[in-house]
């Protein structure tokens, strides 16, 4: 083996421990002790990887050592072969329980003695190995199902901030998230109607919003102790707790911000393209009302100016035919026919007139309405500025 593997042997006989140190030497790291106490005292000395231990000692056996061995976690993976004269089936049972792993008895051969040390110290090694692979294939699987899980939680903010119609409600999207990573953050978007900063207690934090804005320009990530500002063209954020002692995790969270954030830098950009758009046609309709408004003016005092001349030119008429009528050689009958004629006329012109106030007032109840709409417009307007 390239790293040589320690054996102690523990034997109140000297002449054997001796014999059998001679033979393990050769391929091992050896140590003998020739009682429970001296086999105690090496163990923690000598640290071996295998305890070939006899039963029978003058000061304690071997069951009560094996049984001190297995108590102690640092000596958890050591092999402990038992050796003694006689083997029966009641020694063997009451060794198992001890924790013994295997059994040799005496007078000992050589070769068997090779053998079941050989095999014992590379089914430990084996065995090792295994957990490793075991741990390592756990931590994979775990590492995998938070991974999944991570993407998972991106997967369904891409799906909702699709149907956020609101710079406020997407910041709730994101600090669901932040809140499922046990991240304490706060969010400054640049969105088209001026900076929004949002945090998830709603409490204002002017020193937050300060630093955000000094650092906009310090990269993607700035880093400051445990503190990380992650910065995009419409978003930045603040993480006040990354877990700067847990490189992995870190990592694992740097990377997930940094998808997420990027998912919102796009939703920002949409939501401002709708609202430079409500914008644009807020403005259309109230240049539109506003030509409305005056046209309809326009009409009004036109219609107006007309009904007064209309009835100031019929009121001229009758006033010019009756000094005429003195004038000229009529007949009463004649006089009366005329006068019953223009008076007529006079008649229906003040109906005309009559009838065109009703249309004033229809025109002063639009002119009403499209004052409010012009006002309102106005005030929506001064509201969205920034």
């Amino acid at each position: 083996m390239n790293n040589r593997s320690k054996i102690l042997i523990v034997d109140d006989d000297k002449g054997n421990c001796k014999r059998l140190n001679k033979l393990l030497s050769v391929s091992y790291k050896t140590q003998c002790a020739n009682s429970g106490k001296e086999c105690l005292t090496a163990l923690e000395s000598f640290h071996p990887d295998l305890c070939l231990l006899d039963i029978v000692l003058p000061d304690m056996d071997g069951y009560e050592i094996c049984q001190h061995i297995r108590k102690n976690p640092k000596f958890s993976e050591t092999v402990i072969i038992f050796v003694s004269g006689r083997l029966s089936t009641e020694s063997i049972i009451k060794g198992y329980e001890c924790g013994a792993n295997d059994y040799i008895t005496k007078p000992i051969n050589d070769i068997v003695l090779a053998q079941k040390v050989d095999l014992n110290l590379k089914s430990v090694t084996t065995e090792r190995e295994l957990r490793e692979e075991v741990k390592l294939s756990t931590n994979t699987a775990f590492t995998a199902m938070r991974e999944t899980s991570d993407y998972g939680q991106l997967i369904n903010f891409m799906r909702d901030s699709l149907e956020c119609t609101s710079y406020e409600a997407l910041t709730e999207q994101v600090f669901k998230i932040t809140d499922e990573m046990q991240l304490n953050a706060t969010l400054k978007l640049y969105t088209a109607t001026g900076e929004l900063d949002m945090n998830p207690s709603g409490i204002s934090r002017p020193l937050e919003s300060e630093l955000l804005t000094r650092c906009r320009n310090q990269g993607r990530f700035f880093d400051f102790q445990s503190r990380t500002i992650i910065n995009f063209d419409h978003v930045s954020v603040l993480i006040k707790n990354m877990p700067i002692n847990d490189k992995e995790k870190y990592g694992r969270v740097r990377d997930m911000l940094a998808t997420l954030l990027t998912a919102v830098n796009a939703q920002v950009n949409i939501l401002d393209q709708i609202k430079r758009s409500e914008t644009l046609h807020d403005s259309l309709l109230h240049a539109t009302i506003q030509d409305v408004h005056g046209a309809i003016q326009k009409i009004e005092a036109t219609t107006r100016s007309q009904e007064q001349r209309s009835m100031k030119t019929m009121d001229g008429l009758i006033h010019d035919m009756e000094g005429s009528m003195m004038r000229i050689d009529l007949t009463d009958a004649q006089e009366s026919s005329l006068l019953t004629i223009l008076k007529k006329a006079a008649q229906e012109m003040s109906h005309i007139y009559e009838n065109s106030l009703d249309i004033d007032n229809q025109f002063n109840s639009v002119m009403k309405k499209m004052s409010k709409l012009i006002m309102g417009q106005g005030n929506k307007e001064l509201n969205e500025r920034p």
